[in-house]
């Protein structure tokens, strides 16, 4: 059967994300089971068909003419709790076992993302949905209406099937929202994204391919796994920092996005006076492809002149990328704004979506790019100290296989057509 990645990962050329993301994780209901969510996810998987078209149940006699679909994507994943549910016909691939997973918070808030880590959870977060929940639905459109509508759409279908099976399948319990800025920046001020894969790198990157797969698992190949991180950040604390500082820390310069090539006798970062190339402004423009590397770890020519100094050792970009190529990963990042109402009056931060063909890559990042032992004997500020973690997740995203009609229909039914009852929404 023929296999492909889902949509909703951007791998292709000018294949780029709509400037909307709502995000929402589920979990079975109480008395649920394999049969169960299975039709449930049919029922919304026929429903989300036609949601792409601008069409919903209640506005079906519309002229499709009049309806806005706003380029909506729909992806799903699986988290490892669905894998254990009562009927699941497939069991969990071998390289998605138990420890790969993030460490739950402390009891009262906080504590670190992975043991050792500096990459903690914010104080107040208590209970991480996206570990404990059991598959994540991913909407990206050209604007809110269109990504926020599929959240609703979605919760008014869970909503109307617990009238025939007596109780939810599925239930919502947590949405997070995003954008992404107009100006490809981040809410630090630097430009964000610049290092991510080229087209041509990124589905040798993502796609799970037939390397390693037992015979159990080929059914996962051209799959991926998708990490989300819902980071928050501190920005009353960052812009205490002079910018020269902050663009230590990034390792980047804040104007031009340009990588830091060292450091001058006063302690003033430079960057390479080639960057960006004559007749650009920015770094991700067509042109300046080899100053989007690593300074370190990229590109030799480039390096620091005193790489010991660790005001670039442990910048971001170089600790963030500590590894070849064969442990990179491939990000999409969409900003958020969340008002409160406490000071500062609002939060600011990233949902920070990556995709890769092994869970192993972004725990070894992790890990190790973000380990206390990186900065052991330093009392220079690092970033981590101005952003921390609301959510954190691993799921396993399985291939749109055709002759299935959702991905990871495999899951739940031993053939594609044994379906125990019609699809409610075409009714």
């Amino acid at each position: 059967m023929f296999k492909t990645v889902q949509e909703g990962v951007y791998y292709k050329h000018n294949h780029r994300p709509g400037n909307s993301l709502s995000i929402a994780f589920l979990k079975i209901g109480k008395d649920s089971n394999a049969d169960l969510v299975g039709n449930a996810l049919k029922e919304l998987w026929t429903m989300y068909s036609e949601l792409k078209k601008g069409i919903t149940l209640e506005l079906k006699g519309l002229n499709e003419n009049n309806l806005t679909h706003g380029n909506l994507t729909v992806l799903i994943g699986y988290g490892h709790e669905m894998f254990s549910i009562e009927g699941n016909k497939k069991t969990i691939p071998s390289d998605f076992d138990s420890h790969r997973k993030f460490d739950d918070p402390d009891r009262n808030g906080g504590g670190p993302v992975l043991d050792g880590s500096r990459l903690s959870y914010s104080h107040d977060i208590r209970l991480n949905h996206a570990a404990s929940d059991h598959l994540i639905l991913q909407f990206i459109g050209d604007n809110e209406f269109i990504t926020n509508r599929a959240i609703v759409e979605t919760w008014k279908l869970l909503s109307s099937l617990k009238r025939d099976y007596g109780d939810y399948a599925l239930v919502i319990s947590r949405v997070y929202t995003g954008f992404r800025r107009q100006d490809n920046r981040g809410w630090l001020g630097f430009h964000d994204g610049v290092s991510n894969l080229a087209t041509e790198e990124r589905l040798g990157t993502v796609a799970i391919d037939s390397r390693g797969l037992s015979s159990q698992d080929n059914w996962i190949m051209n799959g991926t796994y998708l990490s989300f991180f819902r980071l928050e950040i501190y920005l009353d604390q960052w812009q205490k920092k002079k910018i020269e500082e902050q663009e230590k820390m990034i390792g980047r310069d804040k104007i031009t996005g340009c990588p830091l090539i060292g450091i001058d006798n006063n302690g003033k970062p430079v960057k390479d006076i080639r960057c960006p190339v004559a007749g650009t402004l920015d770094i991700i423009e067509r042109g300046n492809e080899v100053f989007r590397k690593n300074p370190i770890h990229g590109n030799q020519q480039y390096q620091p002149r005193n790489i010991s100094d660790k005001e670039l050792i442990f910048s971001h970009i170089n600790r963030a990328n500590p590894f070849p190529y064969s442990y990179r990963i491939f990000r999409q990042g969409f900003e958020y704004f969340e008002p409160l109402e406490y000071y500062p009056g609002f939060r600011t931060g990233l949902n920070f979506i990556s995709f890769q063909n092994s869970p192993s890559k972004i725990f070894k990042i992790i890990k190790e790019g973000f380990s206390m032992d990186t900065i052991r004997g330093s009392s220079m500020n690092v970033l981590e100290d101005f952003f921390s973690v609301r959510s954190a997740g691993i799921f396993f995203v399985p291939p749109q296989t055709n002759g299935y009609l959702f991905p990871g229909e495999e899951m739940f039914f031993n053939t594609s057509a044994n379906y125990h009852n019609p699809v409610r929404y075409l009714r």
